[in-house]
């Protein structure tokens, strides 16, 4: 079963007795004006595959979640708040996980699956460090957006093992510490790295700069003398900041 209900400016909340529906593999209701809360039967589906809420007023926490078959979890620009679920963790089969600009709080579930694409919480309120789990197995790993919370620690040493990484945003946490190195062939679709507003310090290592050589075009980093960040703009860095008036 599949309910695409969305772009409708549907107003209300979700029903309980959506429940009933047992067989639902797809439920399409992003792009209206709903509110409340998700009912926690939502999440206990064994077939649901795709859940796309994205862009209503919905709010309260998010319902853990119980369903291995689950591969399209989109719940962006809404009004949630606690944490997010922790058994995303064991969410095996997830490609695409979109959770930003919400008031998410705590901190980033240790995701990584092997068949996730795109890890999207940017513009919450999420505390602590990247779990190194996001990069164990990055075979997928396309696009990586956690820039605007609150984040601390340093960038895992194993991000480099995403080849398929595409797009890494970071600005605007409090990351500290160096920038890790990376060895030689490593990100070869690395098009843009983004790690400006933060507290990083020490210089860009060379190897990063030397992507420059391949398709990474935007380079972002706190260079704006007194840097926190020594990088050569524009032959590695290509925006420092803060940016001067």
């Amino acid at each position: 079963e599949k309910l695409f209900i969305g772009k409708n400016d549907i107003t209300g909340t979700i029903p309980p007795e959506m429940d009933q529906l047992v067989d639902m593999t797809q439920f399409f209701a992003n792009d209206n004006k709903l509110t409340g809360t998700v009912p926690n039967s939502m999440l206990n589906r064994t077939m649901l595959e795709q859940l796309r809420i994205h862009n209503n007023k919905l709010n309260g926490t998010f319902p853990e979640i119980n369903i291995e078959s689950l591969k399209d979890l989109r719940i962006h620009k809404n009004e949630f708040t606690g944490t997010l679920p922790s058994t995303l963790a064991n969410a095996e089969k997830i490609v695409n996980l979109l959770a930003g600009d919400n008031s998410f709080s705590g901190p980033l579930p240790s995701i990584g699956t092997p068949s996730l694409r795109f890890f999207d919480v940017r513009n919450n309120d999420l505390v602590g460090t990247i779990p190194d789990s996001l990069f164990e197995s990055p075979v997928n790993l396309t696009n990586v957006y956690i820039q605007g919370n609150e984040l601390t620690g340093g960038i895992p040493g194993n991000f480099s093992s995403a080849n398929k990484l595409s797009d890494f945003f970071t600005s605007n946490n409090t990351f500290s510490g160096a920038i890790p190195e990376i060895p030689e062939g490593s990100l070869p679709a690395l098009t843009e790295f983004l790690l400006d507003n933060n507290n990083f310090t020490g210089s860009m290592p060379e190897s990063i700069c030397n992507l420059r050589n391949g398709v990474l075009e935007d380079l972002w980093v706190d260079c704006t003398p007194p840097a926190k960040v020594a990088c050569e703009i524009p032959t590695c860095c290509t925006r420092c900041f803060p940016i001067e008036e």
